[in-house]
């Protein structure tokens, strides 16, 4: 498992996604200069209920969560979790049209602070969308309070 720190400085943690622990599917990171981050994480196996996760420690306190990803019409909705709380709930990342780097926040996530379990989890799809694909860049903890 492998999780590149972008920025640690105590309030503030950039993650860029890679080799995690698979609970479900076939992960694959794969170098891509077209992403913001040079790199993406993806699912090939394209299945509901893929899952990967990863293990990070943040401070207590009040979270902007910021995930980049890429849209596309075979691709489904995704949960992401700290541990049993669901951070960003079922986002669609189906869209007609390819868009690279495209970013979601949720505001005003409020931690206990410690050691978590990052998980990122296939959960059902757009009814436009071919499949169940998850390609994403990064996430970003911005503690506001």
């Amino acid at each position: 498992m492998t999780l590149h720190d972008v920025q640690k400085d105590g309030t503030n943690v950039d993650l860029i996604l890679t080799d995690g622990d698979v609970v479900a599917g076939t992960w694959v990171d794969n170098i891509d200069n077209a992403h913001i981050t040079n790199r993406h994480l993806f699912n090939t196996s394209q299945a509901n209920n893929d899952e990967i996760t990863f293990d990070i420690s943040l401070g207590r306190g009040t979270y902007d969560v910021h995930l980049a990803y890429k849209t596309n019409s075979s691709h489904g909705k995704v949960d992401v979790s700290l541990d049993s709380q669901v951070i960003i709930n079922q986002l669609d990342t189906y869209s007609a049209a390819q868009a690279l780097n495209v970013t979601h926040e949720e505001s005003n996530v409020v931690l206990k602070g410690g050691d978590y379990k990052l998980s990122l989890k296939l959960n059902g799809k757009n009814a436009a969308s071919s499949s169940y694909f998850l390609s994403v860049n990064y996430i970003s903890f911005r503690r506001v309070a």
